[in-house]
């Protein structure tokens, strides 16, 4: 975010990209959490200050992370929808590194579709991968472990009774103010991120990396867990009461 008093949040969202210990089974992916990191900075930094060498970094992270994730890169999807719904006269602009982006993949799109037809041919189904109720217990799951770890089990009793507790205190002891027009326009923006990639994972492992099981999603949307430590961020922000 270009404003300085959002510096923190950023500085916040790198170091909570490197937080491998909450999720363990982590490779690429945390490089990966860098590079949607960066591009959505540099994308919010374009809008808001129309410079023309954030729109270069901006280009430069969108081929670098088509190159590093294939589900990472739904984040430039998301991005695009978010520029024609938010601010449509800067489409202009910002169809030049989507352009140089999908010029810059072309050598690599053969390999994506041998890839995808190969995936697509196994008989391997993980189990409730191709459930009616699968992409909910995906996205569910996934949202668990970006804020509990994946070490914690959902049904350790520890839990339970944490869940409890925080239930009683949102219910009973918090309120919350209005956000700020801007905060609201980017909570918009990570809410969409976070469940429309882990969203678009979860069709993907249910229709074609069908071997995949949905406990492997949180690694695979990794670079989602930024995004939702900064919306946690915005909402604690907007708390009027303490919570202790």
């Amino acid at each position: 975010l270009p404003s300085a008093r959002y510096h923190k949040y950023w500085l916040l969202l790198l170091i909570s990209s490197e937080s491998w210990l909450l999720m363990p089974m982590l490779r690429y992916y945390t490089f990966a959490a860098i590079l949607a990191t960066l591009a959505t900075y540099f994308l919010l930094s374009w809008l808001s200050e129309r410079r023309g060498s954030a729109l270069v970094f901006l280009c430069v992270m969108y081929i670098t992370l088509l190159h590093t994730s294939y589900t990472a890169s739904f984040l430039i999807t998301v991005h695009f929808v978010y520029v024609i719904v938010f601010h449509r006269s800067a489409l202009q602009g910002y169809l030049k590194p989507l352009v140089a982006a999908s010029v810059a993949f072309i050598p690599q799109a053969l390999t994506v579709l041998e890839q995808t037809t190969r995936l697509g041919s196994s008989e391997q189904v993980a189990d409730l991968n191709r459930m009616t109720w699968g992409s909910i217990l995906t996205v569910s799951f996934s949202l668990y472990a970006y804020i509990c770890g994946e070490t914690l089990f959902p049904f350790s009793p520890l839990v339970l009774v944490l869940a409890t507790v925080l239930a009683f205190i949102l219910l009973f002891k918090v309120s919350c103010r209005s956000m700020p027009a801007v905060e609201m326009d980017h909570s918009i923006l990570l809410v969409s991120i976070i469940l429309l990639g882990l969203l678009f994972t979860s069709l993907l492992t249910g229709s074609i990396s069908t071997h995949t099981s949905f406990i492997y999603t949180p690694a695979r949307n990794f670079y989602a867990l930024p995004f939702m430590f900064l919306l946690l961020g915005f909402l604690d922000r907007n708390i009027r009461s303490p919570m202790f």
